[in-house]
């Protein structure tokens, strides 16, 4: 006799939405994945859901091609942890100025990648040198600062998110600047995810582990951080881009993606659908029914720690007057 786990998932809704906007759109969207830069590869959870949803993803070396095919609907460059060539950054930047999307998430961007720094600042977006450590406790996980929790901000992509006041979670994650007076006057900036005010990014040698504190020091730099950002350019040919940033290789997860019972799935899957013009599948999609993982901030736990014994003194308190009235009435 043996055992196992068996996940169970309603996927029916999600599934009739993709068949509908297969059959009334004129072509299938063509996600294009840069590889050669050790990027990496989402896990099963967030493969399988951007396959339900209806899109084709094609593998692209960009060092072996003179340009990105016409038939892209976006380009996704995921957490590489090696830069980009001279040759690469020329091809992405012609394939933006035609009009094409690019979705990058980034799991650190530093010196030792000064091309996707340039490619990023020629739109006002830049990363912010450190880790981020979120000072309010309504912004954070389980007591641990550097799993942060942004708030979600109102647009099209975060908007199911947003109406549910739903939010994302991601570890270890850099902060992001979009600066709008840096931007071309043809660029047009919005922030998706953001930190609290009281959040800093901490600068340190070293990993999170050889850290004694992450007390916020005077070299530290202070937030608020965007986590997401998207950018809507308006190109000279008369075409528009558009490009999201997210910061954080827990987009990717399943097992942080687990914690926010969906929520970083889904918004990885509504950027796509931004990007590539399939915004009729915008939407909040199918939890595990089977086990469901709930992620109270830490004021939350706070709270209803307290309440919670609180309640239970309260309860026996109760029990044990209407006992010793009765016993004082016989």
């Amino acid at each position: 006799m043996s055992t196992g786990k068996v996940d169970m998932q309603f996927m029916g809704e999600p599934a009739i939405t993709s068949a509908i906007s297969y059959v009334i759109s004129d072509a299938v969207p063509i996600m294009y994945v840069t590889m050669g830069h050790s990027e990496l590869i989402p896990e099963d959870g967030i493969l399988e859901q951007i396959w339900a949803e209806g899109y084709s993803t094609i593998e692209i070396s960009l060092n072996t091609v003179d340009a990105i095919p016409d038939d892209a609907s976006c380009l996704l460059i995921d957490c590489p942890e090696i830069d980009i060539t001279d040759r690469e950054l020329q091809i992405i930047t012609e394939y933006m100025e035609k009009g094409g999307n690019l979705f990058f998430i980034s799991a650190k961007v530093d010196d030792t990648m000064p091309n996707l720094q340039t490619l990023m600042a020629r739109y006002g977006l830049s990363a912010v040198p450190g880790m981020v450590i979120e000072g309010n406790t309504s912004y954070y996980f389980s007591g641990r600062p550097y799993f942060v929790m942004p708030e979600t901000k109102y647009h099209t992509v975060t908007a199911p998110l947003y109406a549910k006041a739903l939010r994302v979670m991601t570890r270890q994650v850099q902060g992001l600047k979009a600066d709008q007076i840096a931007a071309p006057d043809n660029v047009r900036l919005t922030t998706l995810l953001e930190t609290s005010s009281q959040a800093y990014s901490k600068v340190f040698d070293g990993t999170l582990e050889t850290q004694t504190s992450l007390e916020k020091t005077d070299k530290d730099i202070a937030g608020p951080f965007a986590i997401g950002v998207t950018a809507t350019v308006d190109n000279a040919n008369g075409t528009q881009s558009r490009i999201i940033w997210l910061s954080g290789s827990d987009f990717n997860s399943d097992e942080a993606d687990a914690y926010v019972s969906g929520s970083n799935r889904d918004m990885v899957i509504n950027s796509l659908a931004y990007l590539c013009d399939w915004e009729q599948t915008i939407s909040i999609r199918s939890s595990d029914v089977a086990t469901v993982k709930l992620a109270p901030s830490t004021i939350q736990m706070i709270v209803w720690g307290a309440v919670y014994p609180g309640m239970l003194v309260l309860i026996l308190l109760i029990c044990g007057a209407i006992v010793w009235l009765r016993r004082r009435t016989r």
